[in-house]
């Protein structure tokens, strides 16, 4: 993957911009990937963060009816 796409990721999740990153994995599905990565990270924020994100990003999917 690119690395940076996995650069962004982890600062969107840092700063916890979780609107910028759901519309960024939507839009490709690299960042989807790296999102899902890193809810395994061993930095328990990111890994927080990210697990935030994937609820957001299923909400708006639920929304949509999107499977």
């Amino acid at each position: 993957m690119d690395r940076s796409i996995k650069q962004h990721v982890k600062d969107l999740l840092e700063k916890r911009d979780y609107e910028r990153l759901v519309d960024l994995c939507e839009k490709d599905k690299n960042y989807w990937q790296e999102v899902r990565f890193r809810l395994y990270d061993l930095d328990e924020r990111l890994q927080r963060s990210s697990i935030e994100t994937v609820a957001k990003i299923m909400q708006r999917w639920w929304s949509s009816g999107k499977e």
